[in-house]
C-alpha cells in the first residue's frame, strides 16, 4: 500500500493514475479496437492463416496495428510478462 503513493499504477497509454486493477483507464479503453468475431464462425483471420498452413480455427480479439494500444497490450503480457494483460 505505501508502494501505491510513491509508484501509482497508470494507464499504459496516456500515464494517468488508475486502479490497481486495471491495465487502461476508461477513455484509452474506449480506443481499443476489438473484432468482436465469433469462435466458431469464419473470419478474415482464419482464411489469412489457412494460406499460411493447415488449421481448422482461428480467432483475434483485437486488431493489432502498429503504434495502437493493443499493441501496446500485448507487449506487457509478452515481454513485460503483466499478468494483468491477459486477464484484460
Amino acid at each position: 500500500m505505501i508502494l501505491d503513493i510513491f509508484f501509482p499504477n497508470r494507464c499504459i497509454h496516456c500515464n494517468r493514475i488508475i486502479d490497481g486493477n486495471l491495465l487502461v483507464c476508461n477513455i484509452c479503453f474506449e480506443q481499443i479496437h476489438f473484432t468482436y468475431f465469433n469462435f466458431f464462425e469464419k473470419n478474415y483471420i482464419l482464411e489469412k492463416c489457412k494460406l499460411l498452413f493447415p488449421i481448422e480455427n482461428a480467432f483475434a480479439l483485437m486488431q493489432f496495428e502498429k503504434e495502437n494500444l493493443s499493441r501496446k497490450i500485448i507487449h506487457e503480457l509478452k515481454y513485460k510478462s503483466r499478468e494483468k494483460a491477459g486477464k484484460f
